[in-house]
């Protein structure tokens, strides 16, 4: 039974991983098209992000947002289902 559940987690990391690949390229492209500009820390501090980036591109700022918010929200549930991952093989193993 535990091995199902194994294998549905790694079914959903599979298709958790193309969809956020999909929306996130999404808007990837309108904000390569547009040369906006941040790097990875300012994904991660949205005050940072206000003040450095969107003050600096305003036009931009959905896109902006959007595509930091879909990065936060699939490294989280990758994350969350990884660590699901690890602790359905660790009971695995030692029930074996």
């Amino acid at each position: 039974m535990l091995a199902y559940l194994l294998v549905a987690f790694f079914l959903a990391l599979l298709i958790l991983n193309f969809y956020f690949k999909k929306e996130i390229l999404k808007h990837y492209r309108v904000l390569y098209q547009n040369r906006v500009e941040f790097s990875l820390s300012h994904i991660f501090d949205k005050k940072r992000m206000d003040v450095e980036v969107i003050s600096k591109y305003p036009g931009q700022k959905a896109d902006i947002v959007a595509f930091a918010d879909k990065i936060r929200k699939s490294l989280f549930y990758g994350g969350m289902l990884l660590l699901a991952i690890i602790t359905v093989a660790v009971i695995l193993k030692t029930l074996k």
